[in-house]
């Protein structure tokens, strides 16, 4: 017998883990800086979370989706330069809720 999953649990689900993540970190130029999100967008189980980064310029070569305690909860490593002109940086989160049976 399969089990159900509602989607009101996903969206609840979806919901929290979207409110864990405060903001992005981006080390550019080897300086970590702290940057909010311009906005978020959640739509059936996923989060995607917008960076705009206006002023900086430099090789970015880390980024970190941190909590309120700036502790780490998504990492990548890239090689992307910023020049003068605006970039946006966008984090897609993809939330999954398996149902099972536990005997």
């Amino acid at each position: 017998m399969a089990v159900q999953v509602n989607k009101l649990f996903l969206d609840q689900v979806t919901n929290h883990a979207s409110n864990l993540i405060h903001s992005a970190v981006l080390e550019i130029d080897g300086v970590e800086k702290d940057y909010y999100f311009l906005r978020t967008k959640i739509e059936n189980g996923k989060i995607t979370k917008y960076v705009h980064l206006d002023v900086d310029e430099g090789h970015i070569t880390k980024a970190r989706l941190v909590d309120n305690q700036r502790r780490n909860l998504m990492y990548n490593e890239m090689s992307v330069r910023k020049l003068d002109d605006g970039f946006m940086m966008v984090f897609t989160i993809l939330i999954e809720v398996k149902g099972g049976v536990v005997e």
